[in-house]
């Protein structure tokens, strides 16, 4: 990035990535998600990548601080053709809206134009039984509980059995949702080498930040950071 780190554009690009911290009575009425194998179009879907490339260049951010792969994937499979649409994908923020609203719609249109592409059929979602969501929503919250209670989170993975990157995972998700404060897991001196590194172009790749930190900075923490950045882009 040739102008340097500069917190305030960080925080604007981030702001516009991956966002969604919707009430929960209004992300019932969004749009469920889907992954990659559901992608029936990828004539569009390498599109949107060239968009968001270019957008990058433009704005000399990280590709997913324009719009993250997940979000992209939700475009091509629901195929949103007008804004109201758009705003029931998860990850499409207000902000996301304002400043790429308008060019996304119009990609979407052009390519259902071109293929005469007037009803959307959705592939079927592949759901975990509710049972095992459950144990996913409860493993996280033990391991918050636990962290809560004043152990490590090396001390939480040995009494838990787990590795220490899923209890570091197991914390992203509620650093994410603002119930965990980042100054309680990461010394402000790693918080700014972690941001600074992730205004970096690195291909959107986590992988690529990892190997650029070193051995001083685990996957876990960066993945906090970017949980955190995620929270506090929605407040700004």
């Amino acid at each position: 990035c040739e102008k340097g780190f500069s917190p305030s554009n960080f925080m604007r690009a981030v702001s516009a990535a991956e966002i969604d911290f919707t009430p929960e009575k209004a992300k019932k009425r969004r749009l469920p998600a889907y992954t990659e194998s559901d992608v029936a179009h990828p004539e569009l879907f390498q599109a949107l990548k060239d968009w968001r490339s270019r957008k990058a260049r433009e704005e000399e951010v990280a590709h997913f601080q324009v719009l993250h792969q997940r979000i992209l994937i939700q475009i091509v499979v629901c195929l949103p053709d007008n804004i109201t649409d758009l705003k029931k994908i998860n990850g499409v923020g207000k902000k996301t809206i304002e400043k790429y609203g308008k060019e996304l719609v119009e990609l979407v249109l052009a390519y259902r134009k071109k293929h005469g592409i007037d009803k959307v059929v959705l592939p079927e979602l592949k759901k975990l039984p509710a049972e095992k969501e459950a144990q996913h929503s409860d493993t996280k919250q033990t391991s918050f509980d636990m962290f809560n209670k004043g152990l490590t989170i090396a001390g939480i993975a040995k009494e838990r059995g787990l590795v220490q990157s899923t209890i570091e995972g197991h914390l992203s998700f509620f650093v994410e949702k603002g119930k965990l404060d980042i100054n309680k897991l990461l010394s402000p001196e790693k918080q700014q080498a972690i941001e600074k590194e992730l205004a970096v172009d690195h291909n959107n790749s986590l992988s690529e930040i990892k190997n650029a930190m070193g051995d001083d900075y685990s996957y876990g923490e960066i993945k906090m950071m970017l949980a955190w950045q995620k929270h506090l882009a929605e407040t700004l």
